[in-house]
C-alpha cells in the first residue's frame, strides 16, 4: 500500500466516521423526540384520569344534592300538606261538602255514597 491510497483509506475512514457520529446524533435526536412525546403522553393520561376522578367526586355530589332536593320537597310537600289540613280554608271546605252530604241525615248521606259506587261495608 502506497502512502496515497493509504491517505484515501484514512480520508474514507474519517469521512465514514463522520457520517456515523451523524447518524448516530439523528438517531439520538429522535430518540430524545419519542421520549418526550411518550412523557408528554402520559402526562395528558395522568391529567385525564385525574379529570376523571374530579368529574366523577363531582357527579357523586351533584347525586346526593338531587337526593336531598328531592327530600326535601316531599318534606315541604308534607308540611304544606299538614298545614293546609289544619287551616281554616280546609275546615271551610270540609263543612261544605260534610253539609252536601248530610243535608237530609245519616241516611241521606249513605245513599249519596251508595250512589257513588261506595260498597256498603
Amino acid at each position: 500500500m502506497t502512502r496515497g491510497s493509504m491517505d484515501g483509506v484514512l480520508d474514507r475512514h474519517n469521512d465514514l466516521m463522520k457520517q456515523l457520529e451523524d447518524i448516530r446524533a439523528e438517531k439520538d435526536k429522535e430518540k430524545e423526540s419519542v421520549l418526550l412525546e411518550l412523557e408528554i403522553a402520559r402526562a395528558e393520561a395522568q391529567s385525564s384520569k385525574a379529570q376523571a376522578l374530579r368529574f366523577e367526586e363531582e357527579n357523586k355530589n351533584l347525586q346526593a344534592e338531587v337526593e336531598r332536593l328531592k327530600v326535601e320537597a316531599e318534606n315541604s310537600w308534607q308540611l304544606g300538606k299538614e298545614k293546609f289540613l289544619q287551616s281554616k280554608e280546609f275546615d271551610i271546605l270540609c263543612s261544605g261538602r260534610a253539609s252536601v252530604f248530610f243535608e237530609k241525615g245519616f241516611d241521606g248521606c249513605l245513599a249519596k255514597f251508595r250512589a257513588n259506587g261506595y260498597p256498603e261495608e
